[in-house]
């Protein structure tokens, strides 16, 4: 085979893989490394299960030794079915351990192909989806507390309601004694300002207003 078939401007997409720094490389038919490019090395280098820190070289080497060992015989039958010719596309989620502690790495392969339209080997990417992963997971979290917000806004809502009222009733009953009468007009207000509290919270969990807004802010600092 000529080597111009193996150069990486003939591998749609290469250099935008370069350029996004995610980790990618291309095996030949017998899933020997065929490139690699400086994100795939450097991870080689890095968070790799065989190599460590030290230097090292992808020439003329096997890919499946630097898989995780419980992916290898998955990724073996997987590269096999591809550079014959008979699977089109394969993506794989790993959870790995590295210096950086627990990482969700997602790895896809495809086919190459060659000048003649044939294929002549596979393309590897490497996805490392840990930050957006905890990100979807926080929202999640975030979504189910705000709904658990909402629904206690709710019940606290009915109960200031029928203490507002209780209250009121109080204020304008002709049978209170005049030395409760400021007590209780200091329970109305308390009431009435734990109900308004309480509306700008619920504003916040709808995300109607911002945690920011200075009126909310001044009811969240309030002595």
């Amino acid at each position: 085979m000529d080597d111009s078939d193996n150069q990486p401007d003939l591998i749609p997409g290469w250099q935008t893989l370069e350029e996004a720094g995610l980790p990618a490389c291309v095996v030949d038919l017998h899933l020997r490394y065929r490139q690699a490019n400086a994100a795939w090395q450097s991870y080689l280098q890095g968070d790799t299960f065989r190599f460590g820190t030290q230097q090292v070289s992808v020439d003329q080497r096997d890919l499946l030794p630097d898989l995780p060992a419980d992916h290898r015989e998955r990724w073996s039958i997987v590269l096999s079915e591809i550079v014959a010719g008979r699977l089109g596309h394969f993506l794989d989620r790993m959870v790995q351990q590295g210096s950086r502690g627990e990482r969700l790495i997602v790895m896809t392969a495809s086919p190459t192909l060659d000048r003649a339209g044939r294929v002549d080997g596979a393309l590897c990417i490497r996805y490392d989806l840990t930050e957006s992963h905890q990100s979807a997971a926080n929202e999640e979290r975030l979504t189910q507390a705000l709904l658990t917000a909402r629904r206690l806004q709710h019940f606290l809502g009915n109960q200031m309601a029928l203490t507002l009222g209780y209250v009121e009733l109080l204020t304008f009953d002709p049978r209170l004694p005049e030395e409760l009468r400021d007590r209780v007009d200091e329970a109305l207000r308390g009431v009435v300002e734990a109900t308004e509290t309480l509306s700008k919270l619920r504003l916040v969990t709808r995300l109607e207003v911002a945690a920011s807004d200075p009126a909310v802010v001044e009811y969240l600092n309030r002595e």
